[in-house]
């Protein structure tokens, strides 16, 4: 997991100098990476931002649930990277690993951003 997420990082210093093509049109698997890059970094950045408002609400009302809603994260982390792990290992090899990868973890951080969101609403 460690090596894959390396990867993207390296992938993601080499691909954001050279960028020129934009995503819409992205064709090389360079291209594509570097897309599924931005896609994630964005991904992670809305499910921050819904991590920290929930984390507010929650401590606001109770500290147990607080203390739940990260432990209910970092499950939730541990899983999404294994489930997005296995994917990799799917295409392992192929040039397709690291696009897949990285699109298994935008769809799950949009998901669970989504979710604390509507947790975060439903107390506000």
């Amino acid at each position: 997991m460690q090596k894959a997420l390396l990867a993207l990082c390296l992938l993601a210093a080499s691909n954001c100098a050279c960028a020129s093509v934009a995503c819409s049109d992205a064709v090389t698997t360079d291209d594509l990476n570097r897309c599924a890059l931005q896609n994630l970094n964005a991904a992670e950045t809305r499910l921050s931002v819904s991590l920290a408002r929930a984390m507010r609400v929650t401590s606001a009302s109770s500290v147990a649930a607080s203390s739940e809603l990260e432990l209910a994260q970092r499950s939730w982390t541990t899983f999404r990277s294994q489930q997005c792990e296995a994917l990799r290992l799917m295409f392992d090899g192929g040039r397709e690993s690291q696009i897949q990868f990285s699109g298994c973890l935008t769809s799950y951080a949009k998901k669970r951003a989504s979710d604390l969101e509507d947790f975060s609403d439903s107390f506000d």
